[in-house]
C-alpha cells in the first residue's frame, strides 16, 4: 500500500496543546478567491517526522485539523480541493464551504439539464443552415458534402476496437468509395467533426421519432414497449445510466432494441433514476410514458425503478448475486492460466500448433480466454476451446520446459476431469445464456419455457459429460453420459450450486438448499405465452399457471380493445363524422354478438336516438356523443377468439423450408425464426379481424408482446462501448458527446434499417427543416 492510501486526510491535533512551532510561512498567492481559505490553513514544516505526511494545518476557530494538500510540481502552488472539502465538513457555515456547495449544486443542475433538455435546444438560425447542410449530406452523393459524410459514419459507427476485420467494414470501405477528387480531398478537423456528429445525431432522433410515431398510432394509444436500464462506472469514475428501448417494428419486420439515453447520474436512488426515465423517455422521444412503457427490465438491484413507475417488477435473467465456492474458483482460474499462457507469447502459441499438427485426429484451434470475467458464456467458451484441444495440451504439457522459459500450467487427471464435468454443467445452461445476449429475434416467451429445460437438465441424474477419449477434430464434442453419484468432489457440488441458482432465481427459493420448488411466471411472461404462436399450446405451463394466463389475457384484451376503440372514437375523422346534425344522425342499434366476432369499433359509439331529441336544430346545439364500450361483449369476443387461436394449425415449413414440415422442436427448430412473416400474413388474410380479433395486434402491441427481453445485457454493452470511446486519449469528452457517439455506434444496425426501409423519411428530413 503506498503513502497516499496509508494517509488519513485528516487528523485533529489535541487543542490545548501550542503548535506554532509546526508551521512555516505560506506560499504567497495573488488569487483573492482563496484568500480566505490560505487566512485559515497554515503550512506545516516539511520535515517534522510525527506529521510529515501531511502539509497544512487548519486554525479557524482552532480547529487544529491537518490536512493533505496536493501540487502538480515540487515548488508548484497548492491545490486548494482538499482544503475546500474540509471546510465543507467541518464548518458548513463558512462562505467557502457555503460558496462550495453552492457551485457543485448548480454544476449539478446544469448537468441534468444539459443531458434531459439537449435535444429541446432550438439552434440559432446560422446554426440550422449549418446543420440542414449537414443532414442533407447524408442522402447525396457525388459531391463535396458526401466525402465528408463518409468520414463522420465512419467515426461514428466504427468498430469499438480496430482490427483486421475492420477492412471489410462497410463504412471503412464508403471513405474510399465516396471519394471522388482528383486532388487533395476534404478532410474533417476535429471542430467541424462535432457539428457532423450532432447533424448526424438529429438525424437518429428524427427517425427514432417517426418510427416510434407510426408504432403508437398501430397501437391506437396502448402501450407498446419495453424499457432497459442499467447503472455502471466508467473509467473516469462517474457513474453513468445506459437506458434502452424494445419494439417491435410497426411493419414486423424487426424486434428493434435501440438506445436512447446515456447520461450521468450523481444520485442514484430508486425515486431519482425512474424520474430521470420517465423525462429521458418523454423528451427524447416525445411520447408520454404511460401510453408507451408496458414493461421494463433491470437487474434485481433496481427493481424499486419499477415500482416507483408502477409498472411489474421483472428482473433481468442473468444478474444476481452468487455465492461461489473456493475450489471450484480455483480450478476455473487455472484453466484461465493455461489459455493466458498461449496468449502471452506467439513463440508458445507456435510450439503449441506444432505440437497439435505432429499429433493424428487432433484439432488446431485457438484457446478461447475469457476476458469478461463476469460473463457465463466466456468461461463456457474457455473449457469448451480447451477440451477441443484435449490431445494437444496433454502432449504439450509433458514436454519439458524450455530453458528461460516459463513452464505451461499443468493439469492432474483429476482436475481434467473435474474440468470436464464443469463444462457440462455450464453446457446445460448454453440456452438461458444464449436467450439472455439475443436481442434481434422475437423471444418474449421463450425466457420460462428455457429456464425450465436448464433446472431438467440440470436435475437430472445424468450429467452429459465431454468424453476426453473420443475428441477429435470435430467442432462437436462427444459426450458420455455420467451419474452424479459419480460426479467429483467439485463436479457435485457445482452441480448443487448450479440448481440453487436456478431456483434461486426463477422458483422464489431464498434458502441455501434446493427444494426443487415450482418456477415463478410474471404476468408479461404469461400474457406473451399465450400471444406467441410457437408457445401458445403451453405444455410447458401449470394447470394452475395456463388459467392465470388465460385470465390474464381476457382482461388484457378487454382493455386492450377499449383504448383501441376510445382511440378510433376520439380521431379528428371519428369527431368530423359524429358532428352531423342531430336530424341526420341513425339510430344506434346494438346487435348480438355474431359468429364473426368482428372487434373494433362495434364496442364504441354513439348512444344518440332521433327519438331523444324532440327539438329542432335551431333550438339545441347538438353536443358530441358519449363513449360506451361494452366490457362484456369485448370479454366475450376475447374468449372465441383465443379458441381459435389457440387450435391454429400452421404449416411452418411453408413459411420457413429450413423446419421440418412435421412435429418441429420449439428451441431447435422455431426459436430463431422471423416470426413476424406469419402475423403479417395474418393479418392480411383477416384484415377486418373477424377470427383472431385483436391478438394478432397485441402480439406485437401490449404488455404480451413477444419481442420483450429477457435481460438487460443491452445496456451493459452500452456501458462497454461507452469506455471503448472513453479512452485516454478522450478523457476530456464532453458528455454530451459522449452520449451522441454512445448511441450512435449502439444503433448502427437501427440506422442501416432505418436507412433501408423507411428511406422516405430520410428525403422528409432534408426538405423539412422545422424537423431538425
Amino acid at each position: 500500500m503506498n503513502s497516499r492510501e496509508s494517509t488519513p486526510e485528516v487528523q485533529i491535533l489535541p487543542s490545548h496543546q501550542n503548535h506554532a512551532h509546526l508551521y512555516t510561512s505560506n506560499t504567497p498567492r495573488s488569487r483573492q478567491e482563496t484568500a480566505a481559505l490560505w487566512a485559515s490553513l497554515k503550512r506545516l514544516q516539511p520535515t517534522h517526522p510525527e506529521y510529515s505526511r501531511y502539509t497544512h494545518i487548519c486554525k479557524l476557530d482552532d480547529c487544529n485539523a491537518l490536512v493533505k494538500l496536493s501540487r502538480s510540481k515540487p515548488d508548484g502552488p497548492w491545490a486548494t480541493t482538499a482544503g475546500i472539502s474540509h471546510f465543507s465538513r467541518s464548518h458548513s457555515t463558512h462562505p467557502i464551504a457555503m460558496e462550495s456547495s453552492k457551485k457543485k449544486a448548480l454544476s449539478q443542475a446544469n448537468m441534468a439539464a444539459q443531458q434531459l433538455n439537449f435535444t429541446l435546444v432550438d439552434p440559432s438560425s446560422a446554426e440550422k443552415r449549418v446543420a440542414l447542410k449537414r443532414v442533407k449530406s447524408f442522402n447525396l452523393s457525388n459531391n463535396f458534402s458526401n466525402y465528408l459524410s463518409a468520414q463522420v459514419k465512419w467515426y461514428c459507427y466504427s468498430p469499438m476496437r480496430v482490427s483486421k476485420t475492420t477492412l471489410e467494414d462497410p463504412y471503412f470501405r464508403n471513405q474510399f468509395s465516396a471519394l471522388v477528387y482528383p486532388e487533395v480531398p476534404p478532410f474533417l478537423n476535429a471542430k467541424s467533426l462535432s457539428t457532423w456528429i450532432t447533424a448526424e445525431f438529429k438525424v437518429f432522433l428524427t427517425l427514432l421519432r417517426y418510427i416510434l410515431n407510426e408504432k403508437q398510432s398501430q397501437a391506437h394509444g396502448n402501450s407498446f414497449a419495453q424499457l432497459l436500464h442499467d447503472g455502471g462506472t466508467l473509467e473516469n469514475k462517474k457513474k453513468f445510466q445506459a437506458v434502452g428501448l424494445q419494439f417491435v417494428d410497426p411493419q414486423n419486420q424487426a424486434n428493434h432494441v435501440v438506445s436512447i439515453g446515456f447520461f450521468a447520474s450523481l444520485i442514484n436512488t430508486d425515486e431519482s433514476i425512474a424520474e430521470k426515465l420517465k423525462l429521458l423517455l418523454e423528451k427524447r422521444t416525445g411520447l408520454v410514458f404511460e401510453n408507451c412503457i408496458s414493461s421494463m427490465m433491470q437487474d434485481r438491484a433496481a427493481l424499486g425503478v419499477s415500482s416507483q413507475l408502477e409498472i411489474e417488477s421483472e428482473a433481468c435473467l442473468m444478474h444476481d448475486v452468487v455465492n461461489p465456492f473456493q475450489e471450484g474458483v480455483a480450478l476455473v482460474k487455472k484453466a484461465h492460466s493455461v489459455g493466458t499462457y498461449f496468449s502471452q507469447s506467439e513463440k508458445r502459441r507456435d510450439s503449441f500448433e506444432n505440437v497439435c499438427n505432429s499429433l493424428t485426429n487432433c484439432a488446431n484451434v485457438r484457446i478461447q480466454v475469457d476476458l469478461n470475467t463476469t460473463r457465463i458464456s466466456s468461461c463456457h467458451q474457455l473449457l469448451f476451446s480447451i477440451f477441443r484441444v484435449n490431445r494437444g495440451l496433454r502432449a504439450f504439457m509433458s514436454l519439458p520446459s524450455e530453458k528461460n522459459t516459463a513452464p505451461c500450467p499443468k493439469l492432474s487427471e483429476e482436475e481434467w476431469t473435474s474440468l470436464a464435468e464443469i463444462e457440462g454443467i455450464l453446457e446445460c445452461t448454453r440456452l438461458t445464456t444464449k436467450l439472455a445476449q439475443t436481442e434481434q429475434q422475437f423471444n418474449g416467451a421463450y425466457k420460462n419455457l428455457i429456464v425450465q429445460l436448464t433446472a431438467i437438465k440440470l436435475r437430472a441424474l445424468e450429467l452429459k459429460v465431454v468424453d476426453q477419449a473420443a475428441i477429435g477434430t470435430s467442432p462437436v464434442l462427444p459426450r458420455t453420459n455420467v451419474a452424479v453419484t459419480h460426479l467429483t468432489t467439485i463436479g457435485q457440488t457445482c452441480r448443487n450450486r448450479a440448481i440453487l441458482e436456478v431456483e434461486r432465481r426463477f422458483c422464489g427459493n431464498d434458502t441455501e438448499t434446493a427444494t426443487g420448488a415450482s418456477f415463478e411466471c410474471s404476468d408479461r411472461q404469461l400474457l406473451a405465452t399465450l400471444l406467441d404462436l410457437q408457445t401458445v399450446k403451453c405444455e410447458h405451463l401449470t394447470s394452475l399457471q395456463r388459467n392465470r394466463a388465460k385470465e390474464l389475457l381476457f382482461d388484457q384484451y378487454v382493455s386492450f380493445a377499449e383504448q383501441y376503440t376510445r382511440f378510433e372514437f376520439e380521431a379528428p375523422a371519428a369527431a368530423e363524422k359524429t358532428m352531423k346534425p342531430v336530424s341526420k344522425i341513425k339510430k344506434w342499434k346494438q346487435s348480438a354478438l355474431s359468429d364473426s366476432m368482428v372487434s373494433g369499433v362495434k364496442y364504441g359509439g354513439s348512444g344518440w336516438t332521433d327519438d331523444e331529441d324532440d327539438c329542432s336544430e335551431d333550438e339545441l346545439p347538438v353536443l358530441p356523443p358519449m363513449f360506451q364500450f361494452n366490457k362484456e361483449a369485448a370479454r366475450i369476443e376475447g374468449v372465441e377468439c383465443f379458441k381459435r387461436w389457440r387450435t391454429m394449425d400452421i404449416n411452418w415449413n411453408s413459411f420457413f423450408p429450413n423446419v421440418p414440415s412435421t412435429d418441429p422442436d420449439l428451441v431447435d427448430d422455431l426459436m430463431d425464426i422471423d416470426i413476424g412473416l406469419v402475423y403479417n400474413n395474418i393479418l392480411e388474410l383477416d384484415p377486418k379481424r373477424e377470427k383472431y380479433g385483436f391478438l394478432p395486434l397485441m402480439a406485437t402491441c401490449s404488455k404480451g408482446q413477444i419481442g420483450a427481453l429477457p435481460a438487460e445485457s443491452y445496456c451493459e454493452r452500452m456501458l462497454s462501448c461507452a469506455n471503448s470511446i472513453l479512452t485516454e486519449g478522450n478523457t476530456l469528452l464532453g458528455e454530451i458527446e459522449l452520449e451522441m457517439l454512445v448511441l450512435l455506434r449502439m444503433n448502427r444496425d437501427f440506422m442501416v434499417f432505418m436507412r433501408e426501409h423507411y428511406s422516405h423519411v430520410n428525403h422528409q428530413l432534408t426538405a423539412n427543416l422545422v424537423l431538425l
